[in-house]
């Protein structure tokens, strides 16, 4: 029954949430869930920590799967790089259990998603559905911050 309460949000989300918006409720999520991971790598709580680590990787990888090669390759291969560096960084720390490294993780899935907030500000609801291009001052932003993470 809760599952099919959360597949029909996100189902009303999809259709009446612009999809630049989209990605950043998804940052949200994952910033979250590494936050909550966090807590449980203070509290030695294992299997809290490996499965809130799972929950933003599963994210990640949603993103990385929905990438547009066709229509902006450049763009697209970069932040197909970030999403497999995060994704390591992310699974990383089921090993390391370093507080300071999850802050770091942290505040890069912050800088990302500030960026996506700031893309997001500046597109028009009809304009959602190309992301990025177009937007050439965003997505060399977007870029930057991408290949400095």
């Amino acid at each position: 029954m809760i599952y099919k309460k959360q597949c029909s949000a996100y189902g009303i989300a999809r259709e009446t949430v612009g999809k630049v918006r989209q990605i950043v409720m998804l940052y949200d999520g994952m910033i979250k869930f590494t936050m909550q991971a966090r807590q449980a790598i203070e509290e030695n709580r294992i299997a809290e920590r490996f499965n809130n680590l799972e929950r933003a990787c599963k994210i990640l990888l949603g993103l990385q799967s929905c990438l547009d090669f066709k229509q902006d390759e450049r763009i697209a291969h970069v932040l197909f790089n970030f999403y497999v560096t995060m994704h390591l960084r992310i699974m990383a720390l089921n090993q390391s259990r370093s507080a300071k490294d999850c802050d770091k993780i942290i505040q890069d899935l912050q800088r990302m998603r500030d960026t996506w907030e700031r893309i997001s500000n500046s597109t028009s609801e009809n304009d959602a559905a190309s992301v990025v291009p177009g937007q050439e001052n965003l997505s060399a932003t977007l870029e930057s911050v991408a290949v400095s993470i």
